[in-house]
């Protein structure tokens, strides 16, 4: 829909509509303010402009171009679509609830300032390319429910130092830490 547009700071999605592509924003690294008619049964956003189901349990998109430089996801939200925080260069730190039990692919992706991140214990897949190119992240700890971390989930963590995975991995996907070169110490627990 949006895919690309550089220049676009605020959407106003309309009552009307339905379905929003898990990849509409991504590119759009100047948008700020994602308005979502009060009418509109199917989507919601907070006050920082960013995109929700209605209910607010499944964060869609965090504008790329906000100003903020940490946020905390709220309370009862499950699920982080693919692609919610791809390219959110300004963040540094996201602070993800108990309650996530499921975030997508490319979810984080493109976060080059994001120095730190702790994933929640209901999570159980790291996805495909989930913190690609995260190039600030100094440490991971993976929660012990984990069993599979997909292909270039961590590929391009440049400072990337240490990661703690947990005994329970079955699956660590292609070039999963490709380009991590200053990965020196990987835990196993």
């Amino acid at each position: 829909a949006f895919k690309n547009c550089k220049k676009i700071e605020k959407v106003i999605i309309p009552a009307s509509v339905s379905s929003i592509s898990m990849d509409a924003f991504v590119g759009c690294t100047s948008l700020s303010d994602v308005v979502v008619d009060n009418n509109n049964e199917i989507y919601s956003n907070d006050e920082y402009g960013i995109l929700f189901n209605k209910d607010k349990t499944k964060l869609i998109q965090y504008p790329a171009g906000g100003t903020q430089t940490s946020y905390t996801i709220p309370d009862g939200v499950t699920n982080i679509d693919s692609n919610a925080f791809y390219g959110c260069t300004g963040l540094t730190s996201i602070a993800i609830p108990d309650s996530v039990s499921f975030f997508g692919e490319f979810v984080f992706s493109g976060c080059t300032n994001l120095k730190n991140i702790a994933i929640p214990e209901g999570v159980t897949n790291i996805e495909y390319s989930a913190f690609e190119g995260c190039a600030s992240l100094t440490s991971v700890i993976i929660p012990n429910n984990v069993t599979r971390i997909g292909t270039s989930a961590f590929n391009g963590c440049k400072q990337l130092t240490e990661i703690t995975i947990p005994k329970a991995i079955t699956e660590i996907g292609t070039e999963a830490f490709s380009e991590c070169e200053k990965l020196t110490n990987i835990k196993v627990q």
